[in-house]
């Protein structure tokens, strides 16, 4: 076996180039750039679906508190606001804190009483957040802004 080596090295055959020690290789290092691309999207997107359901949690604990104080949840007046229930905001963002949202000083909270009202028992009160979500690798297209809405009444 030796000598038939020896002897191609020799003679120059082309039996040297019909080797295929380089092909496991490259199709190697292939495969796991495809591998490791795609681990890494599957968590992007598990994040983007716990960040999602975090903040929709974090909503609805802001509607359950609106709906139960009504009028004691901080409502000077009728309409959408950012900053007129901070009772009801403060519970979205404590929830979203609790459930460990990187950075909760980005998120918007709204709240809105449509009704003439306000917050009288009966009405309706709209809770919505908004949350940039940024991603933990730069893989591209899981830069977004993710928005969570709950709607309910007022019972006290």
């Amino acid at each position: 076996m030796r000598t038939r080596q020896r002897l191609c090295r020799v003679t120059g055959s082309p039996s040297l180039f019909n080797r295929d020690s380089g092909q496991s290789l490259v199709e190697t290092s292939l495969s796991m750039l495809m591998i490791i691309t795609s681990a890494l999207a599957l968590f992007e997107l598990c994040m983007v679906t716990y960040t999602l359901s975090a903040l929709s949690e974090s909503v609805h604990e802001g509607l359950r508190y609106a709906i139960v104080n009504g009028s004691d949840a901080g409502v000077s007046a009728t309409g959408c606001s950012t900053s007129s229930p901070s009772a009801v905001i403060s519970a979205v963002t404590n929830a979203a804190t609790n459930y460990n949202l990187r950075n909760t000083s980005s998120m918007t909270v709204t709240v809105c009483y449509p009704a003439t009202d306000g917050a009288a028992p009966g009405s309706l009160v709209t809770v919505t957040a908004s949350y940039p979500y940024t991603p933990f690798s730069s893989l591209p297209g899981f830069q977004q802004t993710l928005t969570a809405s709950t709607e309910g009444r007022i019972l006290y």
